[in-house]
């Protein structure tokens, strides 16, 4: 994921997770499903470019969503029991 700013981003939102942090997948009949966010103060709902369909791109969109948020998990596992990050472990 090193080239994720393939261009320059138009904007950044930095939010910070803290107890009362929640996400929620919501799916409905007839229209896409969404994800929704709830940190900080702020909702944030992500959903697909087209709320009647789901593409091939939505999926795969879906996937990389998915296989980060679990490597995002392993890392705070990871800190939180004092275990070295990836990174770390590459290096020793």
């Amino acid at each position: 994921m090193g080239d994720r700013y393939r261009t320059s981003p138009v904007s950044v939102l930095s939010l910070h997770a803290r107890g009362e942090a929640s996400v929620e997948a919501q799916s409905y009949p007839g229209r896409s499903p969404v994800l929704l966010f709830a940190l900080a103060g702020t909702q944030i709902v992500l959903g697909t470019a087209d709320v009647a369909r789901v593409s091939a791109s939505d999926v795969a969109f879906a996937r990389l969503l998915a296989e980060q948020a679990a490597a995002f998990a392993a890392s705070c596992e990871r800190m939180y029991r004092g275990l070295p990050s990836t990174e770390q472990q590459h290096h020793a």
